[in-house]
């Protein structure tokens, strides 16, 4: 699984914020409703270790909006581009 910025970007949005409609955070972030979608998965399927299954997405966002020290389980798992990288390595 490729956990990259913009997961902990609508992660911290999900924490931040009581929207729990797909349409909502979409707009929000100009992504289609299925790309939200995957990222969701994305998010619990880290986070719980498992698929969501057949969750509804409101209860999808609700699990991770509760699921505890949720940002750095995220981070530690986040990858980075090769462009990031080199940004990263060379920036200094």
């Amino acid at each position: 699984m490729y956990i990259n910025s913009k997961h902990l970007q609508i992660l911290k949005f999900i924490k931040s914020n009581q929207i729990s409609s797909l349409k909502d955070i979409s707009d929000i972030f100009l992504l289609s409703t299925q790309h939200t979608k995957i990222h969701l998965e994305d998010i619990y399927c880290e986070l719980f270790l498992e698929p969501s299954g057949n969750l509804k997405i409101e209860q999808l966002i609700e699990k991770i909006r509760n699921f505890p020290n949720s940002r750095n389980t995220l981070r530690n798992s986040q990858q980075f581009t090769k462009n990031q990288k080199y940004f990263i390595l060379f920036s200094d």
